[in-house]
């Protein structure tokens, strides 16, 4: 018998975070998805992570729970990308002039694990485009459908 016979892996495609919004201190929910066939289209989530930095933006590639042979119980975790935020000297002069944030994914050969219980808050990332009209790689932080993004930007 090998040491990996009683490890279990289950990949999980909804998560439930629960925070207290900054604009009126209630609890909130943010519900958040990766699923590959989401009615019928891809669906995957960003979010704000706690990190030993400070809060990071990141994707949601995959999230998964493994239970070890061992007694530590169901363990859930999350393969990211970070969002790596756009130098603003980069951003067009309207851009700046609005205080609008850009960020691009980080490489494919940096992603990370991460456990589930970092998850703060799902963000809503709205990617740009150039003039042609055609999907550029940054995207923008939409804070202005979501209060408690807003207070939280001023902080990056």
């Amino acid at each position: 018998m090998s040491g990996h016979d009683n490890f279990q892996q289950k990949t999980l495609h909804f998560l439930e975070t629960v925070y207290e919004s900054q604009v009126h201190w209630y609890t909130n929910r943010d519900l958040l998805q990766t699923h590959p066939h989401f009615h019928g289209q891809a669906r995957y989530d960003s979010i704000m992570v706690d990190t030993v930095g400070g809060p990071s933006f990141a994707w949601l590639v995959l999230m998964f729970s493994i239970t070890p042979s061992s007694n530590i119980g169901k363990v859930q975790l999350a393969l990211i990308r970070y969002y790596i935020p756009v130098p603003p000297s980069s951003c067009p002069p309207s851009d700046r002039a609005a205080g609008f944030r850009q960020f691009k994914l980080s490489e494919e050969g940096s992603s990370a694990i991460i456990s589930l219980e970092s998850v703060i808050h799902g963000v809503l990332m709205v990617p740009t485009f150039s003039d042609s009209g055609t999907a550029a790689s940054t995207f923008f932080v939409n804070d202005l459908i979501d209060g408690d993004i807003f207070i939280l930007m001023k902080h990056f």
